[in-house]
């Protein structure tokens, strides 16, 4: 005796849902979002604002200047080391000067002055 196996209305909704949500969900998690370049722009100042707040609780907790961003990373733990692009936030201790480079080709520096 053979059993038939009917598939009905249902179970095809319920095959369909599933499968929405699941490229839904790969798509939320897994698929990277492409930025604009204003937007990773604004990116980076905020993590530069966020390293130049740090660099001034470092100087009222010290009386000093860091003289890297690794002795700051030491105290926060919580600044980011690159930049959307991958290129690693530079402290420039002679002119007080946090920079990274903001384009995968190396062109353009993004500066951000600390103030004495």
């Amino acid at each position: 005796m053979q059993m038939k196996t009917k598939i009905t209305k249902k179970t095809v909704i319920i095959i369909i849902l599933f499968l929405f949500i699941f490229f839904a969900f790969y798509n939320f998690v897994f698929i990277k979002r492409n930025y604009s370049q204003e937007e990773y722009n604004a990116i980076i100042k905020y993590d530069m604002q966020h390293i130049n707040t740090h660099i001034k609780m470092y100087f009222i907790e010290t009386g000093s200047y860091p003289p890297n961003l690794d002795a700051l990373r030491e105290k926060y733990s919580d600044l980011n080391q690159t930049n959307p692009f991958g290129n690693p936030y530079i402290l420039d201790t002679n002119e007080l000067v946090i920079k990274t480079i903001n384009d995968k080709n190396n062109k353009i520096k993004l500066n951000f002055y600390i103030p004495r």
